[in-house]
């Protein structure tokens, strides 16, 4: 590898002593590098870095639709919701949170050839809309981070980015009863990147529709793009200054995450 360079390796690893490990264990990482040159000698480096145990479901792949979607903020278009998160991950306000009938839910991720698309469900028990609030965090919404940038920097990223959304794709969304009701911060920035958004209440909850141009994904990462990663947080407001948020995978943001969290792998 020439000087002032890098390259991406795939490594394939097994453990020594048998057994499956644990989602999200540690194991220790020994590397060594040496250089290959003849003018100085130069010691050999080694060095010991933890890894995370990533398990990547069925449910982590973005197939190919056989049907068409509407992004209306309505669940008929969609035959599964593969992900369920029953307890999240990362909960903030985790003494707000009463269980899962408080609030839960399940999502999927799926495309065609224009659009890579992503539908959640949410089940909540007591629903809150302010049509007079400034931000979707106010009341019950959700939120869903989008990076589509090339390995290793997607991997490796805290999410950034502000409202301008300069390296990844924001969408903070609280539905409504009608689709004209719908708060979306920052909705002229996803109009220019050609992102649609929906949202509708439920007898149940209330869903949320994201579309992200496959364009979009490809100027990142070119015709043969492979993996995406995504962060969601659905927003769980009671009363009065309770917004608990309930993460998966960990927020991006927080000492709680691990890298590659989040990712899905195109099929």
């Amino acid at each position: 590898m020439p000087p002032n360079s890098m390259e991406v390796v795939d490594l394939s690893a097994s453990a020594a002593r048998g057994g499956a490990l644990r989602e999200r264990e540690a194991v220790n990482f020994d590397w060594s590098a040496t250089y290959e040159q003849e003018e100085v000698a130069l010691p050999e480096i080694v060095g010991t870095v933890p890894l995370t145990v990533i398990s990547l479901p069925a449910s982590a792949g973005i197939s190919h639709t056989g049907s068409s979607i509407v992004v209306d903020g309505k669940m008929s278009d969609w035959a599964d919701l593969p992900v369920v998160v029953k307890i999240a991950p990362d909960i903030r306000s985790s003494d707000l949170w009463e269980g899962p009938d408080d609030c839960s839910w399940r999502f999927g991720v799926t495309r065609d050839d224009q659009f890579i698309y992503v539908s959640i469900e949410v089940l909540d028990d007591n629903l809150v809309y302010h049509k007079e609030k400034k931000y979707p965090w106010e009341q019950d919404g959700v939120e869903l981070h989008f990076d589509a940038r090339p390995d290793p920097i997607r991997s490796l990223s805290r999410d950034g980015s502000s409202f301008e959304m300069e390296t990844t794709i924001k969408v903070w969304m609280a539905p409504g009863n009608t689709p004209e009701e719908i708060f979306v911060l920052a909705a002229g920035r996803l109009e220019e990147l050609g992102v649609k958004v929906a949202g509708l209440f439920t007898e149940s909850g209330h869903t949320c529709e994201v579309a992200i141009p496959i364009e979009y994904v490809e100027e990142r990462q070119g015709k043969d793009w492979d993996k995406v990663r995504i962060n969601i947080t659905v927003e769980d407001v009671d009363g009065l200054d309770t917004l608990c948020q309930l993460w998966w995978p960990p927020e991006w943001r927080r000492t709680g995450s691990y890298p590659g969290s989040g990712t899905f792998v195109r099929k």
